[in-house]
């Protein structure tokens, strides 16, 4: 270990003591209980808002054109899916979802040619890409 490095360690062990400082102070406004259950909150709310909720059955408002390079044979428009999971970032919902039918091209062998998956991937799609299946 060399002195830059240990000079790296202890920048990040003072930052480490800072933060935590910082976080106590705010803690100490009332139980540390009471903001665990807000946090909670917000969260449980932030689901509650989502447009789809985990088992809800979706289908693609329109094919797949971008990304998902030897997968979107399949995703196109009305690809029928179940909701897996709901996920908010960066301001808005994703969904993991699996497709029913979710298969891959086989361009070898006897058997060439677009084949079932049986162990099914799930994909992660904004929800302005989905609609709820009818």
């Amino acid at each position: 270990m060399n002195k830059d490095k240990l000079q790296e360690m202890v920048d990040a062990i003072n930052n480490v003591s800072e933060s935590f400082e910082a976080f106590n102070k705010v803690m100490n406004g009332g139980p540390s209980s009471y903001y665990f259950e807000r946090m909670i909150e917000f969260y449980e709310g932030c689901m509650k808002a989502s447009k789809f909720k985990i088992g809800d059955r979706v289908e693609l408002k329109e094919t797949v054109t971008d990304g998902w390079q030897g997968r979107n044979h399949f995703m196109t428009a009305g690809a029928k899916a179940t909701v897996m999971d709901v996920d908010y970032y960066k301001g808005k919902y994703r969904y993991d979802i699996i497709f029913d039918k979710e298969t891959w091209i086989k361009d070898w062998g006897p058997d060439k040619g677009e084949v079932d998956i049986e162990d099914k991937h799930q994909f992660c799609f904004p929800q302005k890409r989905l609609r709820r299946v009818k």
